[in-house]
């Protein structure tokens, strides 16, 4: 499933404009881009929100957050294509 800015940001409870933030510096890109220009967001982004907001708790930098999510997401996305569990 596929979800707006907008649900996303009411699931979250981040801003749109703080969600359209964090696409333009690289930190959470959409799944993608609908024709009409929708950013649409799916399960893996959402769980980077989700690691982004855990950072975001322990007052790192968005440089950092972008460092660690990238390297945790990439993690996890090894282990599902490998078929194995952590």
């Amino acid at each position: 499933m596929l979800y707006t800015v907008k649900e996303v940001s009411s699931l979250s409870g981040v801003t749109i404009k703080a969600l359209h933030y964090y696409h333009k510096i690289g930190l959470l890109p959409p799944r993608e881009i609908s024709d009409a220009g929708y950013r649409l967001c799916g399960a893996e982004e959402l769980k980077r929100l989700q690691h982004i907001l855990f950072y975001r708790e322990l007052d790192f930098s968005l440089e950092k957050e972008k460092r660690w999510t990238s390297a945790t997401c990439s993690e996890d996305s090894k282990t599902r294509n490998n078929g194995t569990t952590r």
